[in-house]
């Protein structure tokens, strides 16, 4: 279920919001408006046992998943504006986000600033 909640500078929506349907719906929301900042925490791939965090593909296919939103995404960013995106290290012989790590400067118009690590009880 996508939950939207509109602030006088922002929006913040919470749910699965990579479906073309959530997306149109988030447009809807935005209108001709751009954003400063957009953060994501998709599934990872993979990594802890629930539903929500299946892929039934390959790598290349899970990162390919990951660019195609991304994409989206980028387009509703202003000049210079910023996306965040967790990810997770993977399994071994499953590692999906180092993937799209390396083509997210090739394939959208987004460039590569930093990476943010943190150490954390469930960490993998």
């Amino acid at each position: 279920m996508l939950r939207v909640e509109k602030f006088s500078d922002g929006i913040a929506i919470n749910g699965d919001s990579t479906s073309k349907e959530v997306l149109q719906e988030i447009k809807s929301h935005l209108g001709e408006e751009q954003v400063h900042l957009i953060v994501t925490d998709p599934p990872y791939g993979n990594v802890v046992p629930e539903d929500w965090d299946r892929w039934t593909g390959d790598q290349k296919s899970f990162a390919d998943w990951l660019l195609s939103w991304t994409r989206t995404y980028s387009d509703l960013l202003v000049p210079n504006g910023a996306m965040y995106v967790w990810g997770g290290y993977g399994t071994p012989g499953f590692r999906p986000f180092y993937e799209y790590y390396a083509r997210v400067e090739n394939e959208t118009s987004l460039k590569v600033s930093n990476l943010i690590t943190w150490s954390k009880r469930r960490a993998y």
